[in-house]
């Protein structure tokens, strides 16, 4: 395949489970490229030999019923609400403790340029650390 980096949109797409942009752009990637029309086929024929070759199982007709009560007794997953809050004052209080300690022992003017860069990019870093926590466990 001379196009590798359309090998993953081309299986998304033969799968359904593309965005609708990413569907415009593999679609209009086919339009003007024979080889991975013949790539998308292949994958086609694959997925109905494999579709013809493997049995479904037999399922029980109470499995769903089994299902759902089994998913609605699950726990939820703990959410940690309260963490990046408590990260973000540990790394507040932390930032300002190494500042304390850094000013002590600093006579010259150039070193104080030095520690307000340091502390600018920490505080940044903090920031973004506090707000990528916060969209991984779901705190807004």
């Amino acid at each position: 395949m001379n196009c590798p980096e359309f090998e993953d949109p081309i299986l998304e797409y033969c799968e359904g489970a593309i965005s609708p942009a990413g569907r415009a752009r593999v679609e209009a990637h086919l339009a003007g490229c024979g080889e991975c029309r013949a790539y998308l086929e292949t994958e086609r024929e694959l997925d109905r030999l494999l579709a013809r070759s493997i049995p479904r199982p037999a399922l029980s007709p109470a499995f769903g019923h089994r299902l759902a009560v089994r998913i609605a007794g699950e726990r939820p997953a703990p959410r940690f609400r309260r963490l990046p809050r408590v990260l973000d004052w540990i790394g507040y209080l932390g930032l300002a403790f190494l500042a304390g300690r850094l000013l002590e022992q600093l006579p010259h003017a150039g070193d104080w340029v030095a520690l307000a860069s340091l502390a600018g990019c920490m505080a940044f870093g903090l920031w973004e650390t506090g707000k990528a926590l916060r969209s991984n466990y779901g705190h807004r």
